[in-house]
């Protein structure tokens, strides 16, 4: 008998939780569908993990915010991910000065922000709700389709089929997310990367 959906997704919640991811404050919600990436976080947190940059941190975070929001192809958005922003800046007499912007601190892990939305909308061509999505320091990182369990109908198949739907409606959000998880009557991670041609 399938299990009901209702309490797969309380289960995906609580382990979630278990692994310390905290819910994201609703008040975020506008920011996420009109942004996809929540901006206060993102600029707090990077705030904290960019401690080696002491001269201008305010302007190199708030170029490289604008750099990541701006960026069209999603390689060089995961590349940022991996690896941070270079960014310049030109200070007239002084010359240029130029640092690297982390997104995400790998070494101090502690340090960043996690975060999941259950049901969240996003603007889209058509908007989209996958059932969860994981943000990491504000940026949607992972999304999860849960399908009812041990069910003939709706299996991870459907899921997969569902998070392709997602990534043709709101592309803008898959330069973004990195992978997904499709989760049924088996559980898989596809990489995302929102063309018609994708492999699995």
């Amino acid at each position: 008998m399938p299990i009901p959906e209702i309490y797969v997704h309380r289960n995906i919640e609580g382990n979630l939780n278990k692994l310390g991811w905290k819910p994201l404050d609703e008040s975020f919600y506008n920011e996420a569908f009109n942004n996809y990436i929540i901006k206060p976080i993102l600029e707090e947190q990077l705030k904290i993990i960019n401690d080696h940059i002491e001269e201008y941190k305010e302007e190199f975070i708030e170029k490289a915010i604008n750099k990541l929001i701006n960026e069209q192809k999603p390689e060089n958005i995961l590349d940022y991910i991996k690896n941070g922003i270079l960014i310049t800046l030109d200070k007239g007499r002084k010359g240029q000065v130029s640092n690297r912007v982390k997104l995400i601190d790998y070494k101090n892990i502690e340090r960043n922000v996690f975060n999941y939305a259950h049901e969240l909308k996003f603007k889209g061509n058509d908007n989209i709700i996958p059932d969860f999505t994981l943000f990491v320091n504000g940026i949607p990182i992972i999304i999860i389709e849960a399908k009812r369990e041990l069910s003939e109908k709706e299996t991870y198949e459907e899921a997969i089929n569902q998070i392709n739907r997602y990534e043709r409606e709101a592309p803008k959000l898959f330069n973004y997310v990195q992978f997904a998880i499709a989760y049924g009557d088996e559980k898989l991670y596809i990489s995302t990367y929102p063309n018609e041609k994708k492999r699995r």
